[in-house]
């Protein structure tokens, strides 16, 4: 499944912007009428204080050398999703010189864990934040269901 015509980097801001939806202007960041309800809400606010980046500056920065993104979804539940997601992070994991990794944030039902053999595995924390699992030496997997304590809880 190939783009016909890979997104620009400009384009991949515009999807950033559009994502965080956040205020352009510094001085607006976690107090404009938009951030209400925003869960970066109070990061903004400290990171406005504190005279530090924003979050989706901080975004922007970690994303700086991610190349590609391949986005996996569907308004239905059972339509293979996440069977869909697992085989193209596999297949491309299999060319050693890639990076690869599988963020799952199905809320309803995170099975990548399982579906990769690594359900029983722990997050790490680390000063940069939470450190994925390794299925391969090149494929990093992160999902929600690591984050969960009972695994027949619903995240809701």
């Amino acid at each position: 499944m190939e783009s016909k015509k890979p997104p620009s980097d400009n384009n991949k801001d515009n999807i950033q912007n559009k994502t965080t939806n956040c205020p352009q202007d510094p001085k607006e960041k976690g107090i404009a009428p938009k951030c209400q309800g925003c869960p970066y809400r109070q990061q903004c606010i400290q990171a406005a204080q504190s005279g530090g980046p924003s979050i989706d500056e901080q975004v922007k920065e970690k994303l700086k050398n991610v190349k590609n993104i391949i986005l996996v979804l569907s308004g239905k539940g059972g339509v293979g999703k996440s069977t869909i997601a697992s085989q193209i992070a596999l297949g491309l994991s299999k060319k050693e010189n890639l990076q690869i990794s599988l963020l799952d944030v199905d809320i309803c039902g995170p099975s990548i864990p399982r579906m990769m053999g690594i359900e029983n595995e722990e997050i790490r924390e680390s000063p940069q934040g939470m450190l994925p699992i390794y299925k391969e030496q090149n494929l990093a997997i992160m999902s929600i269901g690591y984050l969960i304590k009972d695994k027949k809880t619903a995240v809701i």
